[in-house]
């Protein structure tokens, strides 16, 4: 006879008089998986030993988060799930590096047991990373990578060129990743390279070997000047040429932007020319002469004279307990010394507090003030005699700590500095 009694269950056996008690719940795993690290091809078993009452129970293994019974080594019966609930991997492979999860459910509760399972292994070289021709330039830095695969880390790689080891020294350099660095690099060091790759469980397969060229690289036979200064509406040429073998051609960037498609700008193979020159035109250069071999760059700068001063850079903030300290990178003054001020104003105040900064040449300014007052928005902005330039202004916040009273306990004050629109960018 079977009486429920809330979740105690009597079972009474009438043959033997006895009376034996089970307690309802849900399952308990009584024998839980570790942590475990094997090697590659090794026999693995994952316990999970279940104890619940009522029976059935839900129950499977998750490799991470992909129930094991969806896999193909599970259908492959590479992983298998024991009668008893443990989980055999016969051999680990690499690709077995895994959390695993144990879960079991029924009607009164569910419990589960994870662990990871680490397979380390030999190093491995991955080939298809690997090309099996490279040029090198002749007089430069270059490089061979020997991308590898290895559990635990790489120890150290050694590399040999035309069955002659390759050792850290004189112009040659073996990195921790196993990357062969070569310096000022010369026709001898041509050849056939490759590594081989070692941990703690030993060396691994050596890699494909890789054939070096060494040629030269392109040379630039008339570099533009350091500097060019010209007045707003005049035109600059700035003349660059290269030769080598491969063929060389001879492109030109202007650094932060783009200068395709202007009209007023013609690139030829000798010489990069703008007509009509305006403000934005101002900024670094770069004539490159580009070949199979390398890539060999001649920077050049244009400043575009009689214009409003450039917006500085690199605005920082350093507060204190009533006072911030403003400082900054002076950009080109427009062919005229500038003059800054500073515009600041505590948050949710329409008036405005201007500073001037007293010396031309400084580059900081200090605003003093309570911890209300520096609680603030604040621009800084260039200035000529009768122009000024759109303010350059840090966007974000500073966390920073005011004593608003005596006694009182630190509080946490918010220092914001943000753009504040003007109507024209040009004032008498």
């Amino acid at each position: 006879m079977l009486v429920f009694v809330g979740v105690l269950l009597l079972v009474v056996s009438k043959t033997k008089g006895i009376i034996n008690n089970y307690t309802s719940s849900g399952p308990v795993i009584m024998q839980r998986p570790s942590n475990i690290t094997v090697v590659d091809g090794q026999r693995v078993v994952l316990p999970c030993v279940i104890e619940a009452f009522p029976q059935p129970i839900s129950f499977t293994w998750y490799k991470d988060t992909i129930d094991i019974r969806t896999t193909d080594s599970f259908m492959a019966q590479r992983i298998l799930i024991l009668d008893d609930g443990s989980l055999l991997i016969k051999p680990a492979v690499k690709t077995d590096r895994a959390w695993y999860t144990c879960k079991a459910s029924n009607s009164l509760g569910n419990d589960e047991a994870p662990a990871y399972l680490n397979i380390i292994y030999k190093p491995e070289v991955i080939t298809q990373k690997m090309p099996a021709e490279i040029t090198w330039a002749k007089g430069y830095l270059q490089q061979i990578d020997c991308p590898v695969d290895a559990n635990p880390p790489l120890k150290n790689v050694l590399w040999t060129k035309d069955q002659n080891s390759v050792s850290s020294m004189g112009r040659f350099d073996i990195l921790e990743n196993g990357t062969l660095l070569v310096s000022n690099v010369e026709e001898s060091d041509a050849g056939s390279y490759k590594c081989t790759p070692y941990n703690v469980l030993g060396s691994g397969p050596s890699s494909p070997r890789v054939q070096v060229q060494v040629k030269d690289p392109p040379r630039i036979t008339i570099s533009p000047d350091p500097l060019y200064i010209r007045n707003v509406g005049e035109s600059v040429q700035m003349g660059c040429e290269a030769t080598g073998t491969p063929s060389v051609s001879v492109h030109w960037i202007k650094v932060g932007s783009k200068i395709e498609g202007d009209p007023r700008i013609t690139v030829t193979d000798k010489y990069l020319e703008i007509k009509d020159l305006t403000k934005e035109d101002h900024g670094k250069y770069e004539c490159r002469a580009i070949n199979d071999v390398a890539t060999v760059v001649s920077v050049t700068e244009l400043r575009v004279s009689n214009t409003t001063p450039y917006a500085p850079y690199n605005v920082t903030v350093v507060p204190g307990l009533f006072n911030a300290s403003i400082s900054w990178e002076p950009a080109y003054d427009g062919g005229t010394t500038p003059y800054y001020f500073v515009n600041f104003r505590a948050v949710g105040d329409p008036q405005w507090t201007t500073m001037n900064v007293e010396a031309k040449s400084s580059s900081a300014i200090t605003v003093f003030g309570s911890s209300q007052t520096l609680n603030m928005n604040s621009e800084l902005w260039p200035e000529t005699h009768t122009e000024m330039a759109p303010p350059a202004l840090l966007l974000g916040s500073v966390l920073w700590l005011s004593n608003s009273a005596p006694q009182a306990s630190l509080t946490q004050q918010l220092l914001t500095w943000h753009t504040i629109p003007k109507l024209c960018w040009l004032c008498q």
